[in-house]
This record gives structure tokens, C-alpha cells and sequence, in this order.
């Protein structure tokens, strides 16, 4: 907690244009640990520069500290409230409002904190600021979870429809939504619970708060529906993911013919612009296509997905006018790969990347190639791009660790090994340098080397919880069936919602059966 409260302050100072020497004082003292005296300048600083800009961010500084790192609960939760009275309607008091929500949910009253979150996500947007989507996200992530933890269903059926109206659209919205209707099933009301699973589905198909309805409501909600739709959308969406982006345009057509005039249609658009444009390549085009979806479908709970998309073309667009400008820019060369690579179009960042690593001879741009190639599944070319990368930062623990996967993968362990052994060497108190020598160990059949390296590696973070899965596996193929259940178990315990939650799951009921 000590870093965000740092980082806060520090990204402000950043930013501001009237930060002083005052203000700035205030915050080296913090730096410094002297948190009384940080305080003191602080509310020093607001008491006398009540109407500058940066008095509200000076009181929230101030009981920030007295929350966070005094521990001083109520005087910071009364200084939240009065910056709140003092400075309505600025970004510091909806962070304030944030930790007033926050303060309550520790305290036990969810209520309480909803109320809070539903008044902070309100003050997202001001005058003269926007919090970013991903502070909002956070708050309809935190504030879902108050509301989880009301037990009286009418009251959690008000608190959700009461934050929803400032949950912007998205997979927040999306779980928000699917969470009433479950509450709305709790006491019956059959079809407020049917019609909301409804408005999810149709609102947001592809999302995974809609995947989770389709396996488990299709009983509930009825034939009627029309879940091809939702099929068609998910499946677009996940080859897109993918980078299939020919299939995803293809299947995008068919909702488009198929769901004409219904509220599915804009879903198949916005999916067949976005995969013609990776397909293509042809990013201006995209660019005015993507205006005419957001000019057609104004309020679209997508329209964020295809701003994010005109922003990616106008930034590849304005990166190859530098580099037509100046063919001998190999910076924007390298940028202009990594900004594809990010957007899954790996082959023409490949075509970037090969360009700035010839002729520049620069290391990101072969970690970047080495990236691209593993995506692509030239594990050979992903390999050699890696090196050269070595050759120039032969101290990259985190390198010699994708470079020994790639060969794991091609099952050269002694070369794997190789490079998981340089990765403990280079960072000895790593646990993850031992969990990935331990895999390998595992998939050599090196059995009791394997679980040592995974025991130390528990021992030196117990919160890691992929080497108590592989623990389960090892000993599960050795017929430990004792042991087997009791790291699954432990793996389940620590992250129940990890990426081997059903082969945990599945594994526990085989081997519980066999015991019986």
C-alpha cells in the first residue's frame, strides 16, 4: 500500500501544472518516510492556498497518509468528508469517496461502502477531468463485491440497480447485471430474473459474463432465444483473440445476414470492420468505417471497442508517415512493431522488427521479433531472435526463461535446462526460476528433482500456487494418492479461480472416486 500511495502523488506532481515548492516539499517528505511532517505540510499547504488547484489533492495526500501509513482511521475517514464538503465535484473527491467506500467495507458495513462507490463512480467525469476507465472499472469490481456481501436480497437488488447507472458499458456492467438477475432468481421473481439474463445476452454477447449464462441459463431463459446469435458473437470474438482475423471476419458476416434489424446486428458490423481492417492491413479505410459504426449506432455498448480501434489506426497511420518521411527512423520502425504486436497482427510486426533489428542492431527490437515469431509458431525463428537479444543483455533472467520454454516445447531439455539453470543464476531468489527448472525436471521424468525445486520455490513464496498444482500432477503420476489430493486441494485453496481450476477439480474427483 505504501507504493500506491507514492505512486498517487507522484503521477499528480507529474502532471500538474501548479505544483510549487511547498507542495513539492510535502511529497519528498513523504518519500523520505516522514509521514507526521508530510502531514503537517500538506494541510499547511491547503490551509494556506485554499482556492489553488492543488489544495484538494493536498488533503487527500494528507489523510492518504493518515490511512495508509499511520493508521489513523477515523482522523483520515474525517478528512475525507470534509474534503468531500470543501471541494465538491473534483477527481479528489471522488478518490476520497473511494476510500470512504473502502474504509466501510473493512469495517463490515457493505452498505454503507456501496453508497460511497455508487457517489465516486458518479464523479468519474467533471468539469476539467476524466478518471480513467480502469479507476472505474476497480470501483464497479469493489463495489460488486460490497454488494455480494449484503445477505437481504431486496437491498442488494436496489444497491445494484442503484450503481448501474454510473457503470459504464463493459465486462463490469456485464457481471453487475448477471449478479441481479441471480438475485432476482433468489426470491423468485422469475421473470425480472429472465428478462435481465435477456438484456445481458443481447447487450453484451461475447463478453464472459454472457458465456457463463449460456451454460448455465439455457434451461431457465428457454428455447425462444435466439442463441445462434450468441454463439456466432462469441466465436467471432474468440478468433479474433486468436488472430484468425479471416475467420472472425467471416463468421462477423453471417450475424450481420443472419440477425439483420436486431440488436445482435451491430455486434456482427463492428466485428467485421475491425477484422477487415487486420486482415487488409488497411487502416484508413478503418478508420472512416469505425466513424460510420460510431455515427450509426451512437450509444452502442461497443462504441468504447471501436474508439480504441480508431485511436490503434490513427497511431499506425501517423508511425508509417514517419517512417515514409524518414525511411532511416528505425525507432518508429521498432515502436511501430510493438504497437502491432500488441493489436496480434504478428507477421507485419515481424516485417518491422526485422527491419529495425538489421539495420539498427537494437536488442528491443529482437525481443520484440522473438515475441512475434513465438506467436506465429516458429518457435526456431522465436529462438534465434532471442539470442541475438541475449547476445546484448546476456544478464535477462526473464529471456533465458522464454527462450528455455521455447525448447521445452521442443522437447530439448538438456538445452531447456540450460537456460533454466542460467535463470536461477541470474535471479537466485526467484521463485518462478525454480518453478519453470522443476517443469522441465518433471517432463525429463525426473521426479524427486522436480519436487524439491517446486517445494523451494513454495518455500520462498507460499502464495505461488502453480508449483502445488504441478506437485498434484507429479505425485498423482506416481500413484501418491494422499499427497495428490492434498496439493490439489492446497492449489484450489489459494487460487480458486486459477488457470488450472478444473483440471484441479477434475483430478480431485477422479482420485477421491479411485479411494473409494
Amino acid at each position: 500500500m505504501k507504493k500506491s500511495t507514492v505512486f498517487i502523488l507522484a503521477i499528480f506532481i507529474a502532471v500538474s501544472a501548479f505544483s510549487n515548492v511547498q507542495f513539492d516539499h510535502s511529497g519528498a517528505l513523504l518519500n523520505q518516510g516522514k509521514f507526521l511532517e508530510a502531514v503537517s505540510e500538506y494541510e499547511k499547504f491547503a490551509a494556506e492556498n485554499d482556492t489553488n488547484l492543488l489544495a484538494p489533492a493536498a488533503l487527500f495526500n494528507a489523510a492518504n497518509i493518515k490511512l495508509i501509513e499511520l493508521k489513523d482511521v477515523k482522523s483520515a475517514e474525517k478528512d475525507f468528508e470534509n474534503l468531500i464538503k470543501k471541494y465538491p465535484g473534483t477527481r479528489w473527491t471522488a478518490e476520497s469517496y473511494r476510500r470512504l467506500a473502502e474504509i466501510s467495507a473493512n469495517s463490515g458495513d457493505q452498505t454503507k461502502a456501496v453508497d460511497y462507490y455508487g457517489k465516486g463512480m458518479q464523479l468519474a467525469e467533471g468539469e476539467n477531468y476524466n478518471m480513467p476507465e480502469d479507476w472505474v472499472n476497480r470501483m464497479a469490481r469493489a463495489c460488486g463485491e460490497s454488494i455480494d456481501g449484503i445477505d437481504d436480497a431486496n437491498t442488494k437488488i436496489k444497491a445494484y440497480n442503484d450503481v448501474l447507472r454510473y457503470i459504464p458499458h463493459g465486462e463490469d456492467r456485464a457481471v453487475a447485471m448477471q449478479r441481479l438477475a441471480e438475485t432476482y432468481e433468489t426470491l423468485s421473481e422469475r421473470e425480472l430474473a429472465r428478462n435481465t439474463y435477456i438484456q445481458v445476452l443481447e447487450t453484451y454477447p461475447g463478453f464472459n459474463a454472457t458465456e457463463d449464462i449460456v451454460d448455465n441459463k439455457r434451461d431457465f431463459i428457454g428455447e425462444d432465444f435466439p442463441w445462434e446469435a450468441v454463439k456466432l458473437i462469441s466465436e467471432a470474438r474468440r478468433t479474433f483473440d486468436q488472430g484468425n482475423f479471416a475467420e472472425a471476419a467471416e463468421t462477423s458476416r453471417k450475424v450481420i445476414e443472419n440477425y439483420s434489424g436486431t440488436a445482435f446486428e451491430q455486434f456482427g458490423e463492428l466485428g467485421f470492420i475491425m477484422a477487415s481492417v487486420y486482415t487488409e492491413g488497411d487502416f484508413e479505410s478503418g478508420i472512416d468505417n469505425l466513424h460510420g459504426f460510431l455515427d450509426k449506432y451512437p450509444g452502442s455498448p461497443v462504441g468504447s471497442y471501436a474508439r480504441r480501434a480508431i485511436d490503434f489506426c490513427a497511431e499506425v497511420l501517423s508511425l508509417q508517415d514517419n517512417i515514409a518521411e524518414d525511411p532511416q527512423d528505425y525507432g518508429a520502425y521498432q515502436q511501430l512493431g510493438f504497437t502491432l504486436l500488441r493489436a496480434r497482427l504478428n507477421q507485419l510486426a515481424v516485417d518491422y522488427f526485422t527491419v529495425a533489428a538489421k539495420e539498427a542492431d537494437d536488442e528491443n527490437s529482437y525481443y520484440g521479433l522473438g515475441y512475434a515469431y513465438q506467436r506465429l509458431g516458429q518457435t526456431e525463428n522465436s529462438i534465434k531472435a532471442f539470442e541475438k537479444y541475449l547476445e546484448k543483455d546476456p544478464e535477462s533472467g526473464s529471456v533465458f526463461n522464454i527462450v528455455g520454454y521455447a525448447y521445452l516445447g521442443m522437447e530439448r531439455y538438456e538445452k531447456a535446462l540450460a537456460c533454466f539453470d542460467r535463470y536461477i543464476e541470474l535471479e537466485p531468489e526467484n521463485s518462478n526460476a525454480y518453478d519453470s527448472r522443476s517443469e522441465c525436471l518433471f517432463r525429463m521424468g525426473r521426479y524427486d528433482q522436480a519436487i524439491k525445486g517446486y517445494k523451494k520455490a513454495i518455500e520462498m513464496d507460499p502464495g505461488f500456487s502453480n508449483p502445488l498444482y504441478m506437485l498434484g500432477e507429479i505425485n498423482r503420476e506416481l500413484g501418491n494418492s494422499e499427497e495428490a489430493l492434498k496439493y490439489y486441494e492446497e492449489y484450489l485453496k489459494i487460487d480458486p479461480n486459477g488457470n488450472y481450476r478444473e483440471n484441479a477439480l477434475n483430478n480431485l474427483e477422479e482420485l477421491k472416486n479411485d479411494k473409494n
